[in-house]
């Protein structure tokens, strides 16, 4: 690969450090990649289609919901959320429950089992952890957490500025 193809749209940018940041994105790209691949092999282990692990995740992360908060986040009808809670319910992995707030209205919230396949599915960040802290020294480690909180605040705003710039379209597909 050339110089030049190194070169980003910005002509202010080094031809130097557009090589790097190339290659920090193939890198994260690369994990990402890892990442998807150990999630998508965890939820064929544990046969979880995606939007059951979607619910549950969400569930796991935030606890109890109603069922209007699952289908407007996952973006599905109230039968459609409906028919997904009913099978995770079938299959012992959510319960509904009275809501804390609107006793008319039922909490669906997961199980104890479903816990543990959560925990599963999620490799131990503990183990991450402890192989990051053994491959880095205590400089490295500051300056890798100094680059991700940067390159967050980077991804945030971009992320942003496009998302302004984008219109909702009229279907979903």
């Amino acid at each position: 690969m050339n110089k030049d193809s190194y070169h980003s749209i910005d002509k202010d940018i080094s031809a130097e450090k557009s090589q790097i940041v190339n290659e920090i994105f193939t890198a994260w790209e690369s994990l990402v990649s890892e990442i998807i691949s150990y999630h998508s092999k965890s939820l064929k282990y544990e046969r979880l289609k995606l939007p059951s692990f979607f619910i549950m995740n969400y569930l796991y992360r935030n606890g109890p919901q109603n069922l209007s908060v699952l289908a407007n986040l996952a973006g599905v009808s109230k039968p459609t959320i409906t028919s997904i809670v009913d099978n995770l319910e079938n299959h012992g992995l959510v319960a509904r429950t009275k809501d804390t707030v609107d006793r008319r209205k039922l909490a669906v919230d997961i199980t104890p089992l479903a816990g543990e396949k959560m925990k599963r599915i999620f490799f131990s960040k503990d183990d991450v952890k402890t192989e990051l802290a053994k491959a880095l020294s205590s400089d490295q480690l500051n300056a890798f957490r100094e680059s991700i909180c940067v390159l967050g605040t980077i991804v945030r705003s971009v992320s942003e500025k496009k998302l302004t710039t984008m219109t909702e379209g009229e279907e979903n597909y």
